[in-house]
């Protein structure tokens, strides 16, 4: 009988042990797939270790959420992240230089448009060359969000979202005040002046 119970008393810790396991561990969200801003369905099948971001926008947001560890390479025109000499420098967003990229080994790049000579270069390799364009608000959010995902920062890509709105509507708001010309007000020691 008392074998019965201990049998019971473990199999009752197991699965209380799977339950709280499989709850607070972080869901992974891969592979994801997608279909960039040029067209191309890609498919990202795990959380990418060796990035190369050309277009600063990206870098930024990939920063902003979390990510950050896996950026290699960025541009000089980048402010991401802030430590001069934490990442490699591939050359300006107009003139990357493909000799750094390829020293880098990256396993994605994010490009833009504009970048022709990468996307010659590494458009047929292993190396999955990223377009995310916006031209637009809610653009942006969907690059956000997708980033989120392929990074597995979902949590973090939507908090950023919401940050964005509220500067948004605090921006707006400060907009609908009239700004009255001619009109005499005071200055900070309570002087008129017109």
């Amino acid at each position: 009988m008392k074998k019965i119970f201990t049998i019971k008393s473990f199999r009752l810790l197991l699965i209380i042990l799977f339950i709280t396991l499989w709850v607070t561990s972080p869901t992974l969200s891969y592979p994801v797939t997608f279909v960039d801003s040029s067209g191309k369905s890609i498919t990202i099948d795990k959380r990418p270790e060796r990035v190369v971001s050309l277009v600063p926008s990206i870098t930024e947001i990939i920063f902003k959420i979390g990510g950050g560890n896996a950026v290699k390479a960025v541009t000089y025109h980048d402010n991401y992240p802030g430590e001069p000499g934490s990442k490699k420098i591939i050359g300006g967003f107009f003139s990357p230089s493909i000799s750094v990229i390829e020293a880098v080994q990256p396993g994605i790049i994010f490009i833009s448009r504009l970048h022709k000579k990468v996307m010659k270069k590494f458009g047929h390799g292993k190396c999955k060359l990223i377009n995310l364009e916006t031209d637009s608000i809610s653009d942006s959010y969907k690059n956000i969000t997708l980033l989120g995902s392929i990074f597995n920062k979902e949590k973090q890509a939507a908090r950023l979202i919401d940050e964005i709105k509220i500067q948004l509507r605090i921006a707006r708001k400060l907009t609908e005040f009239p700004i009255q010309k001619g009109k005499e007000c005071c200055d900070s020691w309570g002087a008129t002046r017109s």
